[in-house]
């Protein structure tokens, strides 16, 4: 609908031959820094106070990650790599951004960042891995692994953000 996609080699002639050679074959999507769909949706997107798009050093837009939406979304391009031939799913930038300043960012909740990137996935393998039989991984902070809770404020925190999934990469 948006136009999301680019065209940068043969994805099934990729796949044909990293299968024919007997390659597990992992997809990696770029889930909540996404700026693509933050400005085709801006209502999807992260906000400043006064309603505009949040920019990552005022350049890069990303989308809500407590806004389910986007997580349908995320999930959709993750159910179409699997249709594809992917063997697993390793979602990427599973977290919130990180301002200079809190204050720089309002979102219009009071649920920790935690339960939404751990609905999330736990959305994700619910769909992929029950529903398809599909491995489900999250590429996660590596300074989460040696923090008590989420001390970025990035909702991920290392004692509950792979309970869901099968692997975490720190």
């Amino acid at each position: 609908q948006i136009n999301a996609f680019k065209k940068k080699f043969d994805v099934d002639s990729v796949l044909k031959k990293l299968k024919d050679n007997n390659i597990y074959v992992i997809g990696r999507i770029v889930c909540f820094k996404d700026p693509f769909l933050a400005v085709r949706k801006p209502e999807l997107a992260v906000k400043r106070p006064g309603g505009q798009l949040w920019r990552e050093n005022g350049v890069v837009p990303w989308v809500n990650p407590y806004n389910e939406e986007t997580w349908k979304y995320n999930i959709d391009i993750a159910k179409e790599a699997v249709e594809k031939g992917f063997d697993e799913i390793q979602f990427d930038y599973v977290r919130f951004p990180t301002p200079i300043y809190k204050s720089d960012i309002k979102y219009n909740t009071d649920v920790p960042k935690t339960d939404a990137i751990n609905g999330f996935l736990k959305l994700a393998d619910k769909e992929l891995f029950e529903g398809l039989g599909v491995k489900v991984s999250a590429d996660v902070f590596g300074i989460i692994c040696e923090s008590a809770g989420d001390t970025e404020d990035i909702g991920q925190n290392i004692e509950t953000i792979g309970m869901d999934i099968d692997y975490i990469s720190p």
